[in-house]
């Protein structure tokens, strides 16, 4: 499991001066972490009881949750304030809006 992050404008344009900390996968995104998923939900978000802690002052403190439902993937926002979005390889990032199936490399 990858998460990704939305680089910030001056770390994207090497005003940190320095390589950066996280590696920059994509224009505008970065790993914010990696694990395993090797239950049947993950909850991701800021708060101390999501099993994938991020610290992102953007992100709620339970911004959304990956699931496994019947072998498929799928992630839910949870009504965060800020909103996710969805990144699949070769296409623009979408808001997600509900429940999105997730694929190898989303």
């Amino acid at each position: 499991l990858v998460i990704l992050d939305h680089v910030e404008d001056d770390v994207a344009d090497g005003a940190d001066g320095g390589a950066d900390e996280q590696e920059q996968v994509r224009e505008g995104l970065r790993v914010a972490g990696t694990g395993e998923f090797d239950g049947d939900t993950l909850a991701l978000g800021r708060g101390a009881g999501n099993g994938f802690a991020l610290t992102d002052p953007r992100i709620s403190g339970r911004h959304g949750e990956i699931s496994r439902v019947g072998g498929v993937y799928r992630y839910q926002d949870l009504g965060s304030r800020n909103g996710s979005q969805h990144v699949s390889p070769g296409r623009a990032p979408t808001r997600v809006d509900g429940v999105v199936p997730l694929m190898e490399g989303d």
